[in-house]
């Protein structure tokens, strides 16, 4: 006969009745765990018996740890965590919830949590989606264009009559303008092949394109916008001439746009390729009966699937293992913070993405709202309530030409984390968000080559932020000068920005230098890197000695002429990998001060210094290979001059 309900249950019901989040954790195997709730009978071995049969065997055999979750108003997860018999850590989640409006004890353990179908294609589904929709363009003030539409024109498909069974119906026009009610397209090209637009095909398809001739994510998006009564569609391979270089550089330049006039932003982020489209199959609830010992027996209804994770559309930044393909791409950061309104299809469940609120299948989002329900709409979204903030006129009164600047790095940061294709299009696939967050606020003042006038020197203290991985060569076509964070292809940071708070941490900065941009550029609407700057600063010369390992990014620089070993040799973040130019011994080098910092509690001053070599090309002049924000002492440039140099 089963007992009085154990410890565990008792615990949990109290963390229902005080509401509270604290997770209850057991240092132990499944098994045994399961065979000691057996006895109980309560909540506890209705959890583990769940569990049991989802895990797979391998996992049990291999649990260390098992943690319990739950409780109105916070996630209802069941944690099984371990090792791997690689030694790898994993954890396996799974999220169990009950019938809604179910106020009984055990069920009220859980949260009321929504069934949804397997395939993003259900009826079911549309009709959500169609009811998001409706919702936003009725009773969201934020998410109406009231600002100014640019007069850009462009081509895009229309879909035809929405109840057409015609699979010619589909036809690309042109100059359609972006006050039209059209839908975007944002996805994965993959390797496979797929149907394009080319200067050959351009005629054809102004007669119309055959509905099979396209992929099944074309198709499902095509699928989505006819239900909703969406006739028109842009698709970057199907609007955009793919043999035409002068054609997509002109189109590329109003992507930004797109995105952000869109009347709908369909995202495929589940997809590697076309061919697994926007509707996929999802992991669903599946049902659980148990006899209860807390209800005589009588049978109790559980659901578990999965858990579900909604950190990639909070934050742009989340753990990889809950990352869909999409929200890897570095094109795909600017169409997520620019759109108006965006329909994920994750792997997981359908997500609704807006200016003013997010909702997806599960009724997370809910919940989230529900727990933050003292904090604004935009505070809990991370940095895309921060940039939705920036660009909203009534909004971004309140954010400071610094908390922009701010803003904008932490863009840079996310973006420099994400793939790209074509190392060409380091600069051009963020140009449409610069853009905007410029014109937002016109202290930021001119922008090149990813850095706003505002604070110039200051953002010259970038570094390569790739921990796990060696410095690259700077490829031989570059986007961007080497000055640039555009000019490596790895993530870069700004890891010490005391120099952005205004004094308000006790820290003060001050610039040790003077820039300016010099004007040469080629006749192209790509960035060239023609473009040098002119620093006038304090200048030392160093050397890099030829020992020096660089595989983690970080260098030994020392200072030429010094002969006390602890002030000659200092540390320095590497932007690039210098094994050719160590091959043939030390590389001399310059270091240049450009800024300077003390707090208010002591007299000891840091600075900021960037690390040269000269150009292969021309001796006078130099290219970035480094920077430091607190390695290098400021002691170095006691009795240094003041130089002009030229920084390609």
């Amino acid at each position: 006969m089963p007992q009085s309900t154990c410890k565990i249950c008792r615990d949990l019901k109290q963390r229902l009745t005080d509401r509270s989040d604290a997770t209850l954790q057991f240092e132990s195997p499944l098994q045994p765990l399961y065979e000691m709730t057996e006895l109980c009978g309560g909540v506890c071995a209705l959890l583990l018996r769940s569990v049991i049969k989802i895990v797979s065997p391998e996992i049990q055999a291999q649990t260390q740890a098992v943690s319990f979750g739950g409780g109105r108003g916070s996630r209802s997860l069941f944690r099984v965590s371990g090792a791997s018999m690689g030694y790898e850590d994993f954890t396996f989640n799974l999220e169990f919830h009950a019938n809604e409006n179910c106020d009984s004890w055990p069920e009220a353990l859980f949260l009321e949590g929504r069934n949804f179908p397997q395939n993003a294609s259900d009826l079911t589904c549309l009709i959500q989606i169609s009811q998001w929709l409706e919702d936003c363009t009725s009773g969201h003030p934020h998410c109406q264009f009231s600002m100014p539409v640019p007069s850009s024109e462009l081509r895009m498909l229309d879909l035809g009559s929405t109840t057409s069974s015609d699979l010619t119906s589909i036809r690309l026009v042109e100059g359609v303008k972006l006050t039209a009610r059209f839908a975007a397209l944002s996805h994965c090209w993959g390797m496979t092949q797929h149907l394009v637009t080319t200067n050959s095909s351009l005629g054809k398809h102004r007669k119309g394109i055959s509905l099979p001739s396209l992929t099944k994510t074309f198709q499902d998006a095509i699928t989505v916008c006819r239900f909703l009564g969406i006739q028109l569609l842009w698709v970057d391979s199907l609007c955009i001439l793919q043999d035409d270089e002068e054609d997509w550089k002109k189109e590329s330049q109003k992507m930004g746009h797109v995105y952000q006039y869109a009347y709908l932003v369909i995202s495929a982020d589940a997809a590697v390729d076309g061919t697994i489209g926007c509707f996929t199959q999802r992991d669903v609830s599946k049902c659980f009966e148990y006899p209860s010992a807390e209800r005589n027996r009588s049978l109790v209804q559980l659901y578990a699937r999965p858990a579900i994770e909604h950190s990639q559309y909070a934050h742009a930044s989340a753990d990889h293992e809950y990352r869909d393909p999409l929200s890897y791409r570095a094109w795909v950061l600017q169409e997520w913070l620019l759109a108006t309104r965006t329909l994920h299809f994750t792997r997981q469940e359908i997500v609704w993405d807006c200016k003013t609120s997010f909702c997806c299948e599960c009724g997370g989002f809910d919940r989230l709202a529900a727990d933050t329900a003292s904090s604004t709409a935009l505070d809990v979204r991370g940095l895309r309530g921060k940039v939705v903030k920036c660009l909203e006129r009534s909004a971004s009164e309140s954010m400071t030409t610094r908390e922009r600047l701010n803003l904008w790095l932490d863009v840079v940061e996310e973006y420099t984390t994400r793939r790209l294709t074509k190392s060409s299009d380091r600069m051009i696939a963020i140009s449409g968000l610069a853009s905007e967050i410029g014109a937002s606020d016109p202290g930021l003042g001119n922008y090149n080559f990813g850095f706003f006038y505002y604070r110039f020197i200051e953002q010259l203290l970038w570094s390569r932020f790739a921990i796990d991985e060696p410095p690259e060569r700077r490829r031989s076509h570059e986007s961007a000068p080497s000055w640039s964070w555009g000019s490596i292809h790895q993530p870069v940071s700004w890891d010490n920005r005391i120099w952005l708070d205004g004094g308000a941490s006790g820290v003060h900065s001050n610039s040790t230098a003077t820039v300016s941009i010099g004007t040469e550029s080629k006749n192209s609407s790509r960035q060239s890197t023609n473009e040098v700057l002119l620093v006038t600063a304090p200048y030392v010369e160093g050397i890099v000695p030829s020992e020096s390992c660089l595989d983690y990014g970080q260098g030994t620089v020392q200072l030429k002429g010094a002969t006390d070993k602890d002030v000659r040799e200092a540390f320095f973040s590497v932007d690039i990998d210098l094994s050719e130019e160590l091959r043939n011994g030390d590389l001399e080098v310059a270091c240049i001060k450009i800024l300077e910092t003390h707090a208010d509690e002591d007299q000891n001053q840091n600075c900021g210094s960037l690390v040269l070599m000269r150009s292969a090309n021309n001796l006078n002049h130099w290219t970035r290979i480094g920077s430091d924000t607190d390695q290098i002492p400021v002691e170095w440039y006691s009795e240094a001059e003041t130089q002009v140099l030229t920084i390609l």
